[in-house]
């Protein structure tokens, strides 16, 4: 018996070898609006890719994601292409589930075998496997009799999202000339209409693309799911910034009441999108933002500027008060004039202990002698110096003897006063580093003008 080649059965709807007629039965004139006649194209079409842009918005992702599901509900091959990174306001949906990120799926998948060995072909779906089984026609059919290969890429229709042109198209669509090369396009888009699409639905007053493909629905034998309504409400949502701006109309709200009524997940809506929408800020925003900031650096950088002057103008007041002070330690009495040595002493700080010390100890000295003379005269004095006369006394015999006593309490305060310098005179030489013998000589040399004036104030008392 004559081989007439493989019988086929049990197999599935073929998707043929050209593009399905899309002006079939539901093919509408050319009076027909943009949705009618992307309705009738969806009718017609067995095989449908759902394509968006290389940079989507919320609203379109959501669109596409609805049209995927949708068209699945229909009993349509779609495949939804994009390769980019999924905000995360939308992992709710798991698009994951439901996007490709390359056009692998779109070619069908050949098997080639010579029909001189096969009687009879059939497949079988086991588990997860779908089985081939070739009945051999008086030979035995090996693997080095098989043929492998990729077919061309197997779209009827390409329904694109809000694309603007080809060089538009999401980035695993490289191919998209071959793609489109049988398919047909169309576009639908809230802005500009695309360059590309054989039908192009613009309407730039919608506020978004989930509500055009929520009112194209009208036109299709469908129902819609829960999972497509949440898909397209949140879109909607997102679009309008949860329906609190200008893209919130009448069509709008009527549009989102359809899709809650159609079982749209509100729950899952507002504690993804909405909450998303409260934390981040839109690119307006950002910007007012980045401005005020801006502004308020302004005064903040002058303000330091001023400060820094300001801190200029200390320092200059501050140096001459120093300088001040140095002409007048110079001017003072008993300053040591510049052509003379001086006694340089290393450490100010003890320097100036030294003197603090001296001068507390011939105040108490001086306390002393009042009180020794106050005692005297049967009248006591305050600890605290004062300007005020000691009074008189009764013990006071006569003013001869008061005078006496004056002259001896003088002549022990100038004792006092010579002992005070010469203690002061040795404190500080100690500070310095003695060189041999210069030091003796001069504080012998100080002694013997100390003693001369000793001598000639006795004369004087004399």
């Amino acid at each position: 018996m004559q081989n007439q080649g493989p019988q086929q059965t049990n197999t599935p709807s073929s998707m043929g070898d050209s593009p399905a007629n899309l002006d079939g039965p539901t093919a509408i004139g050319g009076d027909a609006s943009p949705a009618t006649k992307i309705a009738a194209k969806i009718e017609g079409a067995k095989s449908v890719l759902v394509a968006l842009s290389k940079d989507p918005s919320a609203d379109e992702i959501s669109a596409a994601l609805g049209l995927a599901m949708l068209l699945d509900s229909m009993g349509k091959h779609v495949t939804a292409i994009y390769s980019g990174k999924t905000p995360n306001a939308l992992r709710f949906l798991k698009p994951e589930k439901t996007f490709e990120t390359n056009a692998n799926s779109l070619q069908d998948f050949i098997i080639a075998l010579n029909k001189d060995k096969a009687d009879h072909l059939r497949y079988k779906v086991d588990g997860d496997f779908v089985k081939i089984y070739i009945t051999p026609y008086k030979t035995k059919i090996s693997e080095e009799d098989l043929e492998f290969s990729h077919g061309d890429f197997n779209v009827d229709l390409i329904i694109a999202v809000d694309v603007k042109d080809d060089n538009d198209l999401d980035a695993a669509l490289v191919e998209h000339g071959r793609i489109m090369h049988d398919a047909g396009t169309v576009n639908i888009s809230i802005e500009k209409p695309g360059r590309f699409a054989e039908v192009s639905w613009c309407e730039t007053d919608a506020s978004s693309v989930c509500e055009m493909v929520t009112r194209m629905t009208d036109h299709l034998k469908v129902t819609l799911t829960p999972e497509v309504a949440t898909a397209l409400l949140t879109g909607i949502v997102a679009n309008t910034n949860r329906f609190m701006n200008e893209k919130t109309t009448p069509k709008a709200m009527t549009v989102a009441s359809k899709l809650m009524t159609a079982g749209a997940n509100q729950v899952l809506i507002s504690q993804n999108v909405m909450e998303e929408g409260k934390t981040e800020k839109t690119s307006a925003e950002k910007e007012i933002a980045a401005k005020m900031e801006e502004e308020l650096e302004k005064p903040l950088t002058s303000k330091k500027a001023e400060k820094s002057e300001e801190a200029k103008e200390l320092d200059e007041l501050a140096a001459l008060a120093v300088s001040a002070a140095e002409e007048s330690a110079e001017k003072m009495p008993g300053k040591v004039p510049d052509t003379e040595p001086r006694l340089e002493i290393k450490d100010e700080e003890e320097d100036d202990n030294s003197k603090k010390l001296l001068d507390e100890k011939s105040f108490e000295k001086e306390m002393n002698v009042r009180r020794e003379m106050a005692t005297k005269i049967g009248e006591g004095i305050p600890d605290a110096p004062t300007k005020h006369e000691v009074p008189g006394s009764e013990n006071v015999n006569t003013e001869t003897e008061e005078k006496k006593e004056d002259e001896r309490l003088l002549k022990r305060d100038s004792e006092d006063e010579k002992k005070s310098d010469e203690e002061a005179l040795e404190e500080a030489l100690e500070h310095i580093g003695e060189s041999g013998g210069k030091s003796v000589d001069v504080m012998g040399e100080l002694k013997e003008m100390a003693g001369e004036d000793d001598k000639a104030a006795e004369k004087e008392e004399g």
